[in-house]
């Protein structure tokens, strides 16, 4: 009785493990998803990073933004639209509309979207003190940029200039940084470059919460994915959580907005995954 017992309570666990995630396939192709801050949809690129689409969840519309090179490269929202860098005769940022395809040139300075955005934050807000604004790799990787409101920047480099650091980051309350030794590991700093923790060798990391990052673990197999997951980590328990565990799909380059998480696959399926944690 005793073990007809166990084995139910067992059952009755793994089925309600199995329920703390809902995976829906969308019905669009594209590359690099990544979700609007308040969840309503997401945007993509194709290979290549050309161009750059929207897809909104409540609609199941698909629009266009951008049919150019560079479009798909670390575009950032503000404000209800989206910030995104065009690459033609020259390079310009634009901001469009996530409703329809109406998109105007707002600098041809070379900014990245990211600093654009935050930027117009800063200004918006009209600090009185000296606040942290952004954090972001610079050109040669050697080091990563610290930006205030003042328009002043820090260099930091943790372990020297003579590594690469990408996939640079600042926390939700701008007191740490995120970043990606390459070929070593992924690191928290405080913004004085002080390794605060040592987060292993993981990809693709981003910042869910102040304590939360969301990344991908790979396999390759002669520059192809042969296997990849995504886990989530909490920093100050030290606690990984694989949110793809047991799925067939090869999860590729995730985002995280709330209990909603998308990723495409090597073939170009985007897919919403929305888990209770």
């Amino acid at each position: 009785m005793r073990k007809t017992l166990t084995l139910l309570l067992m059952i009755m666990v793994t089925s309600a493990m199995a329920q703390e995630k809902k995976v829906t396939k969308l019905n669009v192709k594209g590359y690099r998803v990544a979700l609007a801050p308040d969840g309503s949809g997401v945007v993509y690129t194709s290979p290549g990073l050309i161009g750059l689409k929207h897809f909104d969840f409540s609609s199941k519309k698909e629009t266009v933004l951008s049919k150019a090179r560079g479009a798909g490269y670390q575009p950032s929202f503000y404000e209800g639209e989206v910030v995104f860098k065009e690459r033609t005769n020259k390079t310009v940022l634009k901001r469009a509309s996530l409703t329809s395809n109406a998109s105007k040139t707002i600098s041809t300075t070379g900014v990245s979207p990211k600093k654009w955005a935050k930027t117009q934050v800063m200004s918006n807000k009209r600090v009185s003190k000296k606040e942290v604004s952004y954090a972001s790799t610079s050109e040669t990787l050697n080091d990563f940029v610290v930006a205030y409101s003042d328009g002043s920047e820090k260099r930091i480099a943790p372990f020297g200039d003579q590594e690469d650091y990408i996939w640079v980051s600042l926390s939700p309350d701008k007191t740490k940084v995120l970043f990606k030794l390459v070929g070593v590991s992924a690191y928290v700093c405080d913004l004085k470059g002080k390794i605060l923790h040592d987060l292993g060798d993981l990809e693709n990391p981003k910042w869910v919460t102040n304590d939360k990052i969301v990344y991908m673990i790979t396999e390759e197999d002669h520059d192809s994915f042969t296997k990849s997951d995504i886990y989530t980590i909490s920093i100050a328990q030290k606690e990984r959580k694989n949110l793809t565990k047991g799925m067939k799909q090869i999860a590729l380059y995730p985002d995280m907005v709330g209990d909603q998480v998308v990723f495409n696959t090597p073939e170009g399926d985007i897919y919403l995954m929305e888990v209770s944690q």
